[in-house]
């Protein structure tokens, strides 16, 4: 089964507006509302037009809501189009807020992507009001449910994300105006993360281990199996990371503790015996060296992860 993919938060994400209604849809809009901030920040999601302040116009409010979005996801279910209250079909009211939601942002000419649940179909061009007529247009995107949930939301937030974070300069043209820029990192940057410093920590504590067992310092196996346990786990940590798995992040915080306790232990164990002494006669400062170096680097990861920006993306980086 796949799963959900977990991307890193963006300083300039797409504002998206959900457009959905409660007698419909009200728990698939609620589970794609957390699959989406999941990825780009509950803060760059618009839902639940429930949170109108009292005493506000709505008409105005969710105008000029729907005003700063991007995309705007329909959420279409198979009661959607015919959908009624006491004065008749819903959809037929001038005031009703998906009528209001999605006009306005057609009218905008706002990316709106129709989002199909529970099997419903695209309502027809004249089954739909003049204003909501353009939507019948739209491609839609079907998200179902399990087992394909994963793969449809996937998809989903690929068109979002190739949409309005181009890797590349958009060509000027009518719309160039009007372009999402992505956050650019700069190269020294995109070089220090915490998958490439938790492989350098890892990769540190072996050699660490080998270096001492060559010098003796160790009469047996320990010192390189301790080393290539501290590899492996790094290299699992590493791998969640750059998949952007969830647990990842964990994982990493857990081998860098591990990582500095293991090396503490050690530096202890060599000034107990005075292994520093015997190496300066040997001339050898490889193994301290590493010693010292390999709990730096656990508190560098620990630093990285532990900033305002990261541990915001810690506390959204869950499936939900």
């Amino acid at each position: 089964m796949a799963s959900l993919r977990i991307y890193p938060l963006m300083a300039d994400q797409p504002f998206i507006f959900i457009s959905y209604r409660r007698s419909d849809s009200i728990s698939e809009a609620g589970r794609i509302y957390d699959s989406l901030a999941a990825r780009f920040g509950r803060e760059c999601i618009f839902k639940d037009v429930f949170d109108i302040p009292y005493g506000v116009d709505f008409a105005e409010h969710l105008d000029k809501a729907v005003g700063q979005c991007q995309v705007l996801l329909a959420i279409i279910g198979n009661s959607w189009l015919n959908a009624t209250d006491n004065e008749g079909r819903r959809l037929d009211n001038p005031e009703d807020f998906v009528r209001l939601e999605i006009s306005a942002a057609l009218k905008r000419n706002i990316l709106v992507i129709p989002v199909l649940v529970n099997g419903a179909v695209m309502p027809r061009t004249k089954d739909l009001p003049d204003e909501l007529k353009p939507l019948a247009r739209r491609n839609a995107a079907p998200v179902r449910h399990d087992p394909d949930y994963h793969d449809d939301m996937n998809r989903l937030v690929e068109i979002i994300r190739d949409r309005f974070q181009p890797t590349s300069t958009p060509a000027p043209g009518p719309q160039a105006g009007r372009a999402i820029q992505s956050q650019t990192q700069s190269a020294p940057d995109s070089l220090v993360t915490p998958a490439v410093l938790t492989v350098i920590n890892g990769s540190l504590s072996l050699v660490n281990a080998i270096v001492n067992y060559l010098l003796a310092i160790w009469d047996d196996w320990e010192g390189i199996t301790v080393g290539a346990i501290l590899l492996v786990l790094s290299l699992g940590a590493a791998y969640g990371l750059l998949r952007r798995q969830a647990w990842s992040w964990l994982a990493t915080l857990g081998v860098q503790v591990l990582a500095i306790l293991v090396s503490l232990a050690l530096m202890l164990y060599y000034n107990n015996l005075s292994y520093e002494i015997s190496l300066e006669e040997e001339g050898f400062l490889i193994g301290p060296g590493l010693n010292v170096m390999v709990p730096i680097m656990g508190l560098v990861v620990l630093i990285w992860l532990f900033r305002p920006k990261v541990r915001r993306l810690l506390k959204r980086n869950q499936l939900r």
